[in-house]
Protein backbone atom coordinates (compact mmCIF):
# COMPACT_ATOMS: atom_id res chain seq x y z
CA UNK A 1 0.00 0.00 0.00
CA UNK A 2 0.95 3.40 -0.81
CA UNK A 3 2.51 5.79 2.06
CA UNK A 4 0.46 8.45 0.58
CA UNK A 5 -3.28 6.24 0.39
CA UNK A 6 -2.26 5.56 4.08
CA UNK A 7 -2.04 9.02 5.27
CA UNK A 8 -5.28 10.23 3.71
CA UNK A 9 -7.24 6.88 5.19
CA UNK A 10 -5.96 7.51 8.68
CA UNK A 11 -6.39 11.30 8.06
CA UNK A 12 -9.88 10.75 6.72
CA UNK A 13 -10.40 7.96 9.65
CA UNK A 14 -8.91 10.37 12.17
CA UNK A 15 -11.51 13.23 11.02
CA UNK A 16 -14.81 11.12 11.31
CA UNK A 17 -13.79 9.60 14.81
CA UNK A 18 -13.09 13.34 16.15
CA UNK A 19 -16.51 14.54 14.87
CA UNK A 20 -17.89 11.57 16.03
CA UNK A 21 -16.47 12.21 19.84
CA UNK A 22 -17.19 15.90 19.29
CA UNK A 23 -21.00 15.02 18.70
CA UNK A 24 -20.89 12.68 21.51
CA UNK A 25 -19.58 14.97 24.14
CA UNK A 26 -22.22 17.42 23.06
CA UNK A 27 -25.06 15.15 23.51
CA UNK A 28 -23.73 13.86 27.37
CA UNK A 29 -23.02 17.42 28.48
CA UNK A 30 -26.28 18.20 27.97
CA UNK A 31 -24.93 21.09 25.84
CA UNK A 32 -28.88 21.32 23.74
CA UNK A 33 -30.84 19.85 26.16
CA UNK A 34 -33.87 18.87 23.73
CA UNK A 35 -30.69 16.76 21.37
CA UNK A 36 -29.59 15.17 24.45
CA UNK A 37 -33.05 14.01 25.45
CA UNK A 38 -34.08 12.66 21.61
CA UNK A 39 -30.33 10.50 22.39
CA UNK A 40 -31.41 9.47 25.27
CA UNK A 41 -34.93 8.53 23.76
CA UNK A 42 -33.36 6.80 20.98
CA UNK A 43 -31.03 5.04 23.56
CA UNK A 44 -34.26 3.80 25.80
CA UNK A 45 -35.36 2.47 22.30
CA UNK A 46 -32.51 0.38 21.16
CA UNK A 47 -32.50 -1.38 24.48
CA UNK A 48 -36.14 -2.47 23.60
CA UNK A 49 -35.40 -3.47 20.12
CA UNK A 50 -32.45 -5.04 21.50
CA UNK A 51 -34.03 -7.08 24.13
CA UNK A 52 -36.96 -8.05 21.74
CA UNK A 53 -34.78 -9.27 18.46
CA UNK A 54 -31.57 -10.64 17.44
CA UNK A 55 -29.09 -8.90 16.08
CA UNK A 56 -29.63 -10.98 13.27
CA UNK A 57 -33.14 -10.61 12.75
CA UNK A 58 -32.85 -6.75 12.69
CA UNK A 59 -30.53 -7.10 9.79
CA UNK A 60 -32.92 -9.81 7.64
CA UNK A 61 -35.59 -7.12 9.04
CA UNK A 62 -33.63 -4.19 7.53
CA UNK A 63 -32.94 -5.47 4.35
CA UNK A 64 -36.26 -7.19 3.54
CA UNK A 65 -37.60 -3.28 4.26
CA UNK A 66 -34.75 -1.75 1.95
CA UNK A 67 -36.56 -3.73 -0.86
CA UNK A 68 -39.87 -4.04 -0.06
CA UNK A 69 -40.53 -0.13 1.84
CA UNK A 70 -40.10 1.83 -1.71
CA UNK A 71 -42.75 -0.74 -3.82
CA UNK A 72 -45.22 -0.07 -0.65
CA UNK A 73 -44.50 3.37 -0.84
CA UNK A 74 -44.50 3.92 -4.73
CA UNK A 75 -48.08 2.11 -4.36
CA UNK A 76 -49.67 4.09 -1.73
CA UNK A 77 -47.94 7.96 -2.23
CA UNK A 78 -50.61 9.92 -1.84
CA UNK A 79 -52.04 8.48 1.48
CA UNK A 80 -48.44 7.98 2.82
CA UNK A 81 -47.47 11.53 1.79
CA UNK A 82 -50.73 12.67 3.63
CA UNK A 83 -50.27 10.60 6.53
CA UNK A 84 -46.44 12.02 6.79
CA UNK A 85 -47.35 15.83 6.66
CA UNK A 86 -49.89 15.45 9.52
CA UNK A 87 -47.43 14.08 11.43
CA UNK A 88 -44.82 16.71 10.63
CA UNK A 89 -47.35 18.97 11.90
CA UNK A 90 -47.70 17.64 15.03
CA UNK A 91 -43.90 17.13 15.33
CA UNK A 92 -43.23 20.59 14.58
CA UNK A 93 -46.13 21.79 17.44
CA UNK A 94 -44.57 19.82 20.04
CA UNK A 95 -40.78 21.19 18.99
CA UNK A 96 -42.22 24.72 19.56
CA UNK A 97 -43.67 23.92 22.67
CA UNK A 98 -40.98 22.12 24.80
CA UNK A 99 -38.96 25.17 23.13
CA UNK A 100 -40.81 27.90 24.22
CA UNK A 101 -40.40 25.79 27.84
CA UNK A 102 -37.44 25.16 28.03
CA UNK A 103 -34.70 27.86 27.43
CA UNK A 104 -31.97 26.48 24.65
CA UNK A 105 -28.52 27.82 24.90
CA UNK A 106 -25.61 27.26 22.61
CA UNK A 107 -21.92 27.28 22.99
CA UNK A 108 -22.22 30.86 21.27
CA UNK A 109 -24.31 32.47 23.89
CA UNK A 110 -22.35 30.28 26.24
CA UNK A 111 -18.99 32.50 25.16
CA UNK A 112 -20.84 36.01 24.99
CA UNK A 113 -21.75 35.42 29.21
Amino acid sequence: IPAEDVVKISNCTTDIVNSGLTELKRLFFCENIIDTVKFGISLYCLTYIGSWFNLLTVIILAWTGLFTLPKVYINNQAAIDDAVISVKTVIDGLKTKISALVPVTTAEDKKEE
